[in-house]
Protein backbone atom coordinates (compact mmCIF):
# COMPACT_ATOMS: atom_id res chain seq x y z
CA UNK A 1 0.00 0.00 0.00
CA UNK A 2 1.35 3.45 -0.93
CA UNK A 3 1.91 6.03 1.78
CA UNK A 4 -0.26 9.13 1.55
CA UNK A 5 1.60 12.17 0.30
CA UNK A 6 3.47 14.01 3.04
CA UNK A 7 3.66 11.03 5.37
CA UNK A 8 6.94 9.24 5.79
CA UNK A 9 8.61 11.50 3.23
CA UNK A 10 12.31 11.97 3.84
CA UNK A 11 13.80 15.42 3.97
CA UNK A 12 16.25 16.31 1.21
CA UNK A 13 19.90 16.03 2.15
CA UNK A 14 21.42 19.36 3.19
CA UNK A 15 24.59 20.30 1.43
CA UNK A 16 27.30 22.32 3.16
CA UNK A 17 29.12 24.16 0.40
CA UNK A 18 31.95 26.60 1.16
CA UNK A 19 31.51 30.26 0.26
CA UNK A 20 33.83 31.65 -2.38
CA UNK A 21 34.21 35.41 -2.84
CA UNK A 22 33.95 36.09 -6.56
CA UNK A 23 34.86 39.15 -8.65
CA UNK A 24 36.41 41.03 -5.71
CA UNK A 25 38.81 42.70 -8.13
CA UNK A 26 35.93 43.90 -10.28
CA UNK A 27 34.34 45.94 -7.51
CA UNK A 28 35.59 49.48 -6.96
CA UNK A 29 37.17 50.22 -3.57
CA UNK A 30 35.50 53.24 -2.01
CA UNK A 31 37.04 55.45 0.68
CA UNK A 32 34.70 56.03 3.64
CA UNK A 33 35.28 58.36 6.56
CA UNK A 34 31.78 58.71 8.02
CA UNK A 35 29.66 56.04 9.69
CA UNK A 36 26.14 55.89 11.09
CA UNK A 37 24.26 53.02 12.66
CA UNK A 38 20.48 53.07 12.92
CA UNK A 39 17.96 50.66 14.34
CA UNK A 40 16.14 49.12 11.44
CA UNK A 41 12.51 48.14 11.47
CA UNK A 42 10.77 46.37 14.31
CA UNK A 43 12.46 43.08 13.34
CA UNK A 44 15.57 44.09 15.31
CA UNK A 45 17.90 44.67 12.36
CA UNK A 46 20.42 47.48 12.17
CA UNK A 47 21.20 49.70 9.20
CA UNK A 48 24.88 50.55 8.78
CA UNK A 49 25.41 53.64 6.62
CA UNK A 50 28.88 54.36 5.19
CA UNK A 51 29.79 57.68 3.59
CA UNK A 52 32.49 60.17 2.80
CA UNK A 53 32.74 63.90 3.40
CA UNK A 54 31.95 65.67 0.13
CA UNK A 55 33.92 68.89 0.36
CA UNK A 56 32.86 71.56 -2.12
CA UNK A 57 35.30 72.97 -4.63
CA UNK A 58 36.11 76.46 -3.37
CA UNK A 59 38.35 78.54 -5.63
CA UNK A 60 40.04 81.89 -5.17
CA UNK A 61 42.73 83.28 -2.95
CA UNK A 62 42.92 82.17 0.70
CA UNK A 63 40.72 84.99 1.99
CA UNK A 64 38.05 84.32 -0.65
CA UNK A 65 38.12 80.59 0.05
CA UNK A 66 37.73 81.17 3.80
CA UNK A 67 34.86 83.59 3.24
CA UNK A 68 33.06 81.14 0.93
CA UNK A 69 33.61 78.24 3.37
CA UNK A 70 32.19 80.27 6.27
CA UNK A 71 29.09 81.00 4.17
CA UNK A 72 28.33 77.29 3.65
CA UNK A 73 25.35 76.03 5.66
CA UNK A 74 26.88 72.54 5.96
CA UNK A 75 29.36 70.11 4.42
CA UNK A 76 27.65 67.13 2.84
CA UNK A 77 28.32 63.46 3.35
CA UNK A 78 27.95 61.34 0.20
CA UNK A 79 26.42 57.98 1.05
CA UNK A 80 28.48 55.10 -0.34
CA UNK A 81 26.20 52.33 0.90
CA UNK A 82 23.48 51.27 3.32
CA UNK A 83 23.60 47.76 4.74
CA UNK A 84 21.00 45.90 6.77
CA UNK A 85 22.40 43.53 9.39
CA UNK A 86 20.82 41.25 11.95
CA UNK A 87 22.14 41.70 15.50
CA UNK A 88 24.07 38.41 15.13
CA UNK A 89 25.78 39.50 11.92
CA UNK A 90 26.54 42.95 13.36
CA UNK A 91 28.28 41.25 16.31
CA UNK A 92 30.26 39.08 13.88
CA UNK A 93 31.31 42.20 11.94
CA UNK A 94 32.39 43.89 15.17
CA UNK A 95 34.51 40.85 16.16
CA UNK A 96 36.08 40.72 12.69
CA UNK A 97 36.99 44.42 12.84
CA UNK A 98 38.38 44.13 16.37
CA UNK A 99 40.57 41.15 15.41
CA UNK A 100 41.93 42.92 12.34
CA UNK A 101 42.70 46.15 14.18
CA UNK A 102 44.59 44.22 16.88
CA UNK A 103 46.53 42.15 14.33
CA UNK A 104 49.87 43.12 12.75
CA UNK A 105 49.64 44.55 9.22
CA UNK A 106 51.28 41.49 7.70
CA UNK A 107 48.33 39.27 8.67
CA UNK A 108 46.17 37.68 6.01
CA UNK A 109 42.57 38.34 5.06
CA UNK A 110 39.89 36.51 6.97
CA UNK A 111 36.13 36.22 6.87
CA UNK A 112 33.48 35.33 9.43
CA UNK A 113 31.70 32.04 8.78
Amino acid sequence: MDKPEGQGATEPERLALPLEWVDAGGVRIEHVDQFALQRGSEDGTFVLVLGQVDLPLVLGDIETQQERMRALPYVGVRIIGRYSLTPRRLEELMRLLERHVARPQSATTEQEP
